[in-house]
Order: structure tokens, then sequence, then C-alpha cells
């Protein structure tokens, strides 16, 4: 669905962008395909895996830390909490982005930039702002970090580029993690229809300092803590907990946690599992999952159903 966006003047700490975020509201998003092979990594469950040998001193690490969405159905504080993402195909306008901060990493470009575009951080761009852009199509994804536009002169940190079809890793990044962001974010419809079936990324504020694990390909955790997880590290929520006290659309998010659960890909406030915004999520449904916390979770061990350690393909459930 595309909503008519209001030109405004956004002005950050690097400087005025001209952008052309949506009025305060949230928009919906449509919905989209089945992202990754069979055999990827994100579509792989984790409820048949072993727990990690690491898995106890990990989690001590984390335990007292409430998991939460890190998206929302409304505006909150001026900001649109989410991901969203933006369809486009062979008549989207092509445009050459400056990547600033890691060019030689960053895939070159160019990338098909919707006009106007949903941004993360809308409608007034406090942090992150993630653009993505998908062609189901032709199977292709397009990433951009700290995204901004001065007169029609794209900027942004990095860029990435990958196909939903390949189990390679994108060319490039847009998290810290460097893996592909959209397919392992919530969707709206993916918990309307009662089952979300991918592994999902989160954030966490306690990651440890220059560690990564497969399938992290690097990570910025600042945690001194040396018992803090790595980024790459595969949680899954414990089969015995209790789920009763979570909303409807909580409960489907955490159904999913204890099949798939989540690899930590980004050092962030607390603990939140990403998704997209949409103006159909209920907030304070979403905030029951505040009812979880670190302690509910074990680290899995995937080194046996790892084919690789420069692809994202694994082996298939037993």
């Amino acid at each position: 669905v595309v909503v008519p966006f209001a030109a405004v003047v956004v002005v950050a700490a690097v400087g005025a962008w001209m952008l052309r975020p949506p009025p305060f509201f949230v928009p919906r998003f449509g919905a989209l395909p089945t992202l990754m092979p069979e055999d990827n990594l994100f579509r792989r469950t984790a409820s048949d895996l072993p727990v990690s040998a690491d898995s106890g001193r990990w989690i001590a690490a984390i335990d007292e830390i409430p998991l939460r969405a890190g998206f929302s159905g409304q505006v909150i504080d001026g900001v649109v909490f989410g991901i969203p993402y933006n369809f486009v195909d062979d008549s989207t306008p092509r445009a050459d982005v400056d990547i600033k901060l890691s060019p030689r990493t960053s895939f070159a470009g160019p990338y098909p930039i919707t006009d106007p575009a949903y941004i993360e951080s809308m409608p007034t761009y406090g942090f992150d702002m993630h653009y993505v852009g998908i062609d189901p199509a032709r199977a292709q994804v397009w990433e951009l970090l700290s995204t901004r536009s001065w007169f029609g002169r794209w900027e942004a940190d990095s860029g990435a580029h990958y196909r939903t079809d390949s189990n390679e890793y994108p060319r490039g990044s847009t998290i810290a993690a460097g893996l592909p962001l959209l397919p392992g974010t919530i969707t709206y419809d993916q918990v309307s229809s009662g089952s979300i079936e991918h592994v999902m990324l989160a954030g966490i504020n306690t990651s440890a300092a220059g560690e990564s694990i497969w399938p992290a390909r690097r990570g910025d955790g600042r945690s001194p803590d040396p018992d803090a997880p790595p980024q790459g590290a595969w949680l899954r929520l414990k089969p015995d907990t209790d789920l009763s006290p979570l909303g409807p659309q909580a409960r489907v998010v955490a159904a999913a946690l204890q099949r798939y659960g989540l690899i930590l890909s980004d050092t962030g406030p607390g603990f939140a599992v990403r998704g997209t915004p949409d103006s159909r999520w209920d907030n304070a449904d979403l905030d029951t999952l505040r009812q979880l916390s670190g302690a509910d979770f074990e680290v899995v061990d995937p080194t046996g159903i790892q084919i690789s350690p420069d692809s994202l393909a694994v082996l298939p459930p037993a």
C-alpha cells in the first residue's frame, strides 16, 4: 500500500537532509513472499538442535533483560519503530548512493529507491534509517543504513544487495553481524496468519566485545563481561515456557521463537526482536513480550548442520 508523503525538512545531527516522510501515522505493508531457499539458515527450525555448551554462561549474562518488540503500530515520540520495506521493480529509478562509512565492503550500487521512500524511524529520522527495497519478481533485495538525501543526492553509511533465491551472504551488510536484514524481520501478515516460519533477528545491549560466531561474520559488541554472548549466537525460547500470559500477537511471535529462535545481530537498547511497523499491530499486545526475558532462552549449537562457514546453507532437520 502506497501512502502519499508530505514533504518536510528533517534536521539531524549529520545536517539538514531533504527527505519526504509520511504524515504522522503508521502505514500498512503488503505481504512479502517466502524469502530465502528452503535449505537457508533463516528457514531452518531450531527445535531439534542441541543446547550449546556455552549456553549457561551466555544466558546468565542476559537473564534479567526483558524481551521486547522492536516495532510498533503507532508513532511513539515522533518515530515509527520497525523496519519498513519498499516494493521495487525494473521501472523504479536507480540512484547512485555515496557510501560514507564502509564503501569498500558495501555494495557499490546503483540502488532502486522509490519516491516516496519508507525509511526506518520516519518521519523524524532519529536513528538507523534503514531503507529496504525488494523486487519479488526478480528475487532481489537492496538495503541501506543511515539513508539520507540532499536535493536528490543520496548518501548512506553502508549498503547491501543479495538474492532471496541464494544462500550466499549479502554483498555488503547494513547490520553489525553482516547478515541480510529483511529475512529475519517479522511482518504483520506473518503474525496474522498465525505462524512465523523463519529465524528472527534481535539486537541486545549485552553482547561480547569484538566477538562473533557463525552465522555472524562480525559484530559490534561492547560488553566487557567475558560471559556475554557473541553476535551470531542462536537463541531458542525454551519449549516449556508458559505462553498463556501473552497477547495473541505476542503468542505467535513467542511460538516462533520456540520453533525457529532468534540470532543476535546488533548491539541495541535492551533485548529487541526485529519487525516491520504496521498500523494493525496492537502495541499493548506486543508489550506482553516483556514478560519473557533472557532467562527463558537457551543457546543452540548449529555446528552439526553448518555446511560451510562461507554460506548460509544448512542441513535440513533429521
